[in-house]
């Protein structure tokens, strides 16, 4: 971390696994960025909470915003800076799982704020994102794909108000509007979008100054970590736009070297 990517203010501790952490962190130009740990709505989680960043960029910008069920949460950590929903500009997904949009509809019922997203984002949200691919192409595949059933099933058994939550989240998610497609190379202002897909098919980074917000791209005790390809069901695949039909044109070598 260089010498300007620094924590100017911690402005509220919470807990050692960094739930309820408050922080004004300082780009190279001076900006303030302010960091809320999002905790994934009363359960641990090994990879800590969910960060939501907010700062100035021609209008109050959000990246992320936390899981279903912990609005409450992230109003209460916006509401510490100073910020209500209605204060927020525009919503940026870094890409389309729960934890990262899983609040968007309550945001976006508070305030004026506009919605944006890769373009890949729209048309896959109408789908479960575990449900979208085939995963069982290889005994690596077959493995990841027990294990999360399993993980899914003991949730909802032991969790059934988590599991109507969350699938309320699926429904209501399907009737966002996304306002802005985001691209790979596209500038607003002085933010840059990369498109990394990968951990997510709509997975986007973010470049502001010298700060890069990663979303699940890059995840403590994860990365780097083994992949397996998937592609989408068929079932899925003749539903989708032309664009998003031909894995080769979302990721790969070939790709990335454009």
């Amino acid at each position: 971390m260089s010498k300007h990517n620094r924590i100017s203010k911690i402005l509220r501790e919470g807990e050692p696994n960094g739930d309820g952490w408050l922080l004004e962190l300082s780009s190279s130009t001076g900006r303030k960025v302010f960091a809320v740990a999002v905790a994934q709505n009363n359960r641990r989680s090994r990879t800590g909470p969910t960060w939501s960043y907010v700062f100035e960029n021609d209008g109050w910008t959000s990246i992320d915003l936390g899981t279903p069920g912990s609005y409450e949460a992230l109003k209460n950590g916006y509401s510490t800076i100073g910020l209500n929903p209605s204060d927020i500009e525009r919503i940026i997904i870094s890409h389309g799982h729960s934890d990262h949009d899983g609040t968007v509809t309550q945001f976006l019922d508070d305030s004026a704020a506009e919605l944006w997203a890769h373009q890949s984002y729209g048309p896959l949200k109408q789908y479960i994102p575990w449900e979208m691919h085939y995963r069982e192409g290889s005994i690596l595949q077959r493995e990841f794909n027990r294990i999360a059933e399993e993980k899914i099933q003991i949730a909802n058994e032991s969790d059934n108000n988590g599991r109507d939550t969350n699938k309320k989240y699926f429904e209501d998610r399907k009737q966002t509007h996304v306002s802005q497609d985001l691209r790979d190379g596209d500038e607003f202002s002085d933010l840059k979008v990369m498109s990394t897909p990968g951990h997510s098919p709509d997975q986007i980074c973010l470049v502001l100054d010298d700060f890069i917000f990663t979303g699940d791209h890059i995840l403590p005790e994860i990365t780097p970590h083994p992949t397996s390809k998937m592609v989408f069901r068929d079932t899925i695949s003749e539903n989708l736009p032309e664009f998003l039909q031909d894995p080769s044109e979302l990721y790969g070598l070939g790709t990335y070297l454009k």
